[in-house]
């Protein structure tokens, strides 16, 4: 299956603002300014399982989108303790109602939750891949998954592909994906 099927379904998708094959260079340059990032708001390390997922799949694009397309389902952020044992994530809308009752959760902020119970040494902040539901069989794709990188890589590629630098509400993305 050829990439075009891949970008012209990525376009087409709810939300979508543009799709382009990532060539190397730019997939470098994503990775070189994503692996700057070492430290988040809280002051832990961070460890970008999301780039990496990006890293080993066996293609790429360059996704534009808005906050319509495929919210988040699932933790995207985390927190790990040395042993990797999740003691705080991030809580998309969706699992809201989930996790707002539990009173053995602390919360820090609107949207992030931890556990107070938990051994609060060492920790890594971890952003996870998501899976990308709108790729798939029909489109010789076997997994997708996508990265929204960080405001400088973000900025890059915006720039780059002439994408409204001053629209706050077009996100930039690396899709990642395997064949079949």
């Amino acid at each position: 299956m050829s990439d075009d099927k891949i970008i012209e379904k990525l376009k087409v998708a709810k939300g979508a603002r543009a799709a382009f094959p990532a060539d190397e260079e730019t997939f470098k340059e994503v990775c070189r300014l994503e692996d700057g990032i070492e430290d988040t708001t809280f002051g832990m390390p961070m460890e970008n399982r999301a780039l990496k997922a990006c890293v080993e799949s066996q293609g790429r694009a360059v996704f534009f989108c808005d906050y319509s397309f495929e919210p988040p389902d699932c933790h995207v952020m985390i927190m790990e303790d040395t042993g990797g044992k999740m003691v705080g994530f991030d809580v998309p809308d969706c699992m809201r109602e989930k996790y707002s009752s539990d009173p053995d959760l602390v919360w820090m902020g609107e949207d992030f939750a931890i556990d107070p119970n938990a051994d609060m040494g060492e920790c890594v902040m971890v952003m996870l891949p998501q899976e990308l539901k709108c790729l798939g069989e029909s489109e010789g794709v076997k997994r997708a998954v996508i990265l929204y990188p960080a405001l400088e890589a973000d900025q890059y590629l915006k720039k780059k592909y002439g994408i409204d630098l001053d629209d706050p509400q077009i996100a930039s993305a690396i899709v990642g994906f395997d064949y079949i």
